[in-house]
């Protein structure tokens, strides 16, 4: 008699987080986040619809049913929902996290808030950025469903319900990881080894980061060659690659027609085999054909595959899987052909049914074993033994269903490994050598698996590169067939991490993020630094834009050169998609102040301060911590990075020296030995002096004292990253402001009749530093500013950047980015601006509002005169430089410019506008 499996059903306890915008300091997996906005009042689902709608949830959804959650009594969420009312926030976010279970069992934690009247946002833990996005659109959905009447009866809602569902099924089978990544994507977990999905919509994952990387598909990586798994795709190739090594295998001959293939079977001789030599899972294989009727039956069914066909000699047997990885044998398991066992009063057809209730036959991409279909194949076994679907098999009768023992077509297994004979054992590791295979599965077909196949015969009849882990899943859940395939591409006490340093702030985390690369590159690594400009790899911008996120994070991660990564890591990204990654060696935040507040639940400096604080939380080596920051110091708390380093703009404070007299280290700005204002690295009886402020490029003879503020935080973070620091100094000392090192950042442009300053500052703290670098700037002439901010800030925002800039320049151009307006109309920026500039004491005369970018650089250079002082702000394009260029070329015909023509706009040959910030 077969053993029967044992089932036991799944309780999941999932976590809720109340506060979504604190949700970071929480959910220490990624976390996704919805902010949503009802634009219409709606009529409430009623009690009884709501409960009918609940009921069909349940059986299309079982984790409905079966989730447990803490936060609520141990209730599930259908009687949460039944019983307390949550909103439709709350059944949205952990509706998200329940539709990932079935994938990613280890996800649990939810957030959610309730922003205003009408508006409300959720967050959820995720695995899988692309899946997890499908789930949250789904959830949300579902969840207007459970809380709104869709239509005039209770069937309006259901028939949406099995639509929603439905689609999100169809879209998962299509997208959704199997089984055998996913197990190593576990296992990477349990590693710390990081991962993301190459891409949405394909079945293929990257394991770890930059030069460390390995990308898998299935178990296949990119450790496996081409040509092993172009020959295993023929499984007559495969037949006379092992034939020529010795290996048992059966007769086999290729056929192209019918009369080939009843030709084929006379001369191997009945019973025969006929499989197509290309297809995978059982699929048109036709096992024992006893006669040629059976051959031609065979043929004339299997012939409509439109795939090439061969005939096999029939080996009696059992089948069974051996799993091969670097040519050792790590697992067998036999596979038993999908079944039923009588019970003396239950029909086949009620046995099949019975089986199928097992869960892990219920869903076809989520559980170990497949339903047993009622197929062509099904009906054509009971046909040949006398039975159909409704004889009624004696009591521990076994009655076979299939002829093949696929896990795919409703087989089961049990584990042999141990029972496997040793000259199997080596018959199986020569096979996956003679193929040139790291992973292997040999079908090998025997009697008895215990005893030699020298004595007793046997045959490998298939051998696959790409092996499924079903048979063994199935065998023996305990035994680990996927660790050996990870430690493949990652060998124990590997984790696949490149150097990876985090900045995020309200101001200077660009020019940190740059200093940090230089000394990094100094070093001898070749660096991948990600900013609000674009991407550089080894000194090359490779990205244009506003990357200071995933994006920009998940290219360098993926550029098989980059050997340490530097990550601006803005707050939107934080809030909306979570880090771009799970852990860091080294983090910062430069100062919190109030940028942003107002957007996605941010409302005070405070909750700001908490959310970049996840940034601080990620690192494990060492966490830069401003002390001279009230807001950053509270975060000290949350950190677990093994190391601390202070450090202070504005000399030393109470904290720089408790912090050195319990033994730690600290960098401060503060007078040296050489009796100048010196960068100096603090230990609690040592001091070293890293650069003379005044001497650092950078700051301009420390007129531009922000970016000796920069300097201070990029070297306490390459401090933590243990550089040398003869590096350190070597790279402050020859890191320039200008369009080469720091494009956009203080960036002063040589060679014209005036002088060119650009700048990205875009929020009244960047701007009220800048200010004060350009009023201590020289010049006898008229000063003149170009201006823009994003539009998706609030009104009062934009004022308030007017009014930072007002008193400080004799004239004011407000121009407008097509890609910057974010949902407002041409003109309305540059109107706010406009009126912040006026509000702050500017003359209506000293302003012209209303140009687009390219129009704006015309009008300032036609205004201008020798030795005037140019400022352009909020955009940091390299070809700002050549339209300046041009422009002044037409106004000074006579001046010695070298003039670089800028790209062609279709606007008398101005500047590109290209993808910004």
């Amino acid at each position: 008699m077969v053993p029967q499996m044992q089932t036991s059903p799944t309780v999941c306890v999932i976590r809720q987080v109340d506060d979504l915008g604190h949700y970071n300091r929480f959910i220490d997996q990624q976390a996704l986040a919805f902010f949503v906005e009802m634009r219409e009042a709606r009529a409430p689902c009623s009690p009884a619809n709501q409960r009918q709608l609940l009921e069909v949830l349940c059986q299309l959804v079982p984790q409905v049913a079966e989730a447990r959650f803490a936060a609520k009594g141990g209730r599930s969420l259908a009687a949460i929902v039944r019983e307390d009312e949550p909103g439709i926030e709350w059944i949205a976010a952990c509706l998200a996290v329940l539709l990932q279970r079935d994938f990613y069992p280890s996800v649990g934690e939810f957030a959610i808030q309730r922003l205003r009247s009408g508006r409300f946002g959720f967050a959820f833990a995720y695995k899988d950025l692309g899946h997890a996005g499908h789930c949250g659109r789904t959830a949300l959905r579902v969840a207007e469903l459970l809380s709104f009447a869709a239509g005039e009866s209770a069937i309006d809602s259901e028939v949406e319900l099995r639509s929603v569902i439905a689609e999100f099924r169809l879209i998962t089978s299509k997208h959704a990881l199997n089984h055998n990544l996913r197990e190593i994507l576990e296992k990477a977990d349990a590693r710390s080894i990081p991962w993301r999905r190459i891409s949405n919509d394909l079945r293929y994952a990257q394991l770890g980061q930059g030069c460390k990387m390995h990308r898998f598909s299935g178990v296949l990586s990119d450790l496996d060659g081409l040509l092993s798994y172009e020959l295993q795709n023929s499984k007559l190739a495969s037949h006379r690659i092992l034939g020529s090594s010795g290996l048992p295998v059966p007769k086999a001959k290729p056929v192209t027609s019918e009369a080939e293939a009843v030709a084929a079977a006379r001369m191997i001789g009945f019973p025969v085999v006929l499989k197509p030599d290309n297809l995978g899972e059982g699929v048109g294989v036709y096992i024992g054909l006893r006669n040629e009727e059976e051959v031609r039956e065979a043929y004339a069914k299997a012939v409509k595959l439109r795939a090439t066909l061969m005939v096999e000699a029939f080996v009696p047997g059992a089948d069974h899987r051996m799993l091969v990885i670097d040519h050792k044998l790590i697992a067998v398991a036999k596979r038993i052909a999908a079944h039923v066992v009588g019970d003396g009063t239950s029909s086949i057809g009620d046995l099949v049914r019975e089986v199928n209730k097992d869960p892990r036959r219920k869903r076809r991409y989520t559980t170990v074993m497949y339903e047993i279909a009622f197929d062509e194949e099904v009906r054509r076994v009971l046909q040949l033994a006398g039975l159909t679907p409704n004889s009624v098999p004696a009591e521990g009768q076994v009655i076979f269903l299939k002829r093949t023992a696929n896990i795919s077509s409703g087989g089961s297994a049990v584990d042999v490994t141990e029972q496997t004979h040793p000259d199997n054992v080596r018959m199986a590791e020569r096979a996956a050598q003679a193929m040139g295979m790291g992973v292997a599965g040999i079908d090998f077909i025997t009697t008895d698996i215990t005893r030699s196949h020298f004595e007793i015969g046997g045959a490998i009849c298939e051998v696959n590169a790409a092996p499924g882990m079903g048979p063994h899943r199935a065998a023996d859940p305990t035994r680990d067939v996927t660790s050996p395939i990870l430690s493949r591409a990652f060998p124990k006490g590997e984790d696949g991490r490149i150097p990876t340093a985090a900045v995020t702030g309200t101001t200077g985390k660009t020019t940190t993020c740059r200093m940090l690369a230089a000394i990094l590159a100094r070093s001898g690594v070749r660096v991948g630094c990600a900013t609000t400009d674009g991407v550089n790899v080894g000194g090359e911008l490779v990205m244009e834009g506003d990357v200071a996120g995933r994006t920009g994070a998940d290219l360098i991660f993926s550029d098989p050169t980059v050997e340490a990564a530097v990550l601006e890591t803005a707050r939107g990204g934080i809030v909306m998609r979570g880090l771009a990654f799970d852990r860091c060696d080294v983090a910062a935040i430069t100062n919190v102040g109030p940028d942003h507040l107002g957007e996605y639940g941010i409302d005070t400096v405070e909750q700001m301060a908490a959310v970049k604080g996840r940034v601080l939380r990620a690192a494990r080596k060492a966490v830069a911590i401003n002390a001279d920051d009230p807001l950053i110091l509270p975060l000290r708390e949350v950190c677990s990075a093994a190391r601390e380093i202070l450090f202070a703009a504005n000399g030393r404070n109470p904290m720089i020296d408790a912090h050195l007299q319990a033994g730690g280290t600290a960098l401060v700005i503060e007078e040296g030995r050489s009796g100048k204002i010196e960068i100096d690295l603090l230990h609690a009886n040592r001091r070293d002096s890293l650069a003379i402020v005044e001497e650092l490029p950078a700051t301009f003879g420390g007129i531009a004292i922000h970016n000796a503020e920069n300097a201070l935080c990029a070297a306490a973070l390459a401090v933590g990253m243990d550089q040398d620091l003869d590096v350190i100094r070597g790279a402050l000392a020859s890191f320039k402001p200008d369009m080469e090192d720091s494009p956009g950042r203080l960036s002063f442009i040589d060679g014209l009749p005036f002088g060119l300053l650009i700048d990205f500052a875009h929020n009244p703290a960047q701007l009220d530093v800048l200010t004060r670098f350009a009023g201590r700037y020289d010049t006898k002439g008229q000063r003149i500013c170009l201006m823009t901010v994003g539009g998706n800030r609030s009104e009062a925002h934009i004022r308030a950047c007017g009014s930072s800039v007002a008193g400080h320049f004799d004239r004011y151009l407000c121009y407008e980015r097509q890609d910057l307006l974010r949902g407002r109309k041409r003109g309305e920026i540059a109107g706010l601006l406009r009126q912040g500039m006026i509000d702050g004491g500017v003359s209506e005369s000293k302003i012209e509002a209303g140009l687009d970018i390219w129009d704006a650089i015309d009008h300032a250079v036609e205004h201008t005169v020798p030795g005037d002082f140019v400022v352009i702000l909020a955009t940091a394009w390299p070809n700002l430089v050549p339209a300046f260029r041009r422009a002044a070329a037409e106004k000074f015909p006579d001046w010695p410019l070298a003039v670089v023509a800028a790209p062609d706009t279709g606007k008398g040959g101005r500047g590109s506008v290209l993808a910004g910030p």
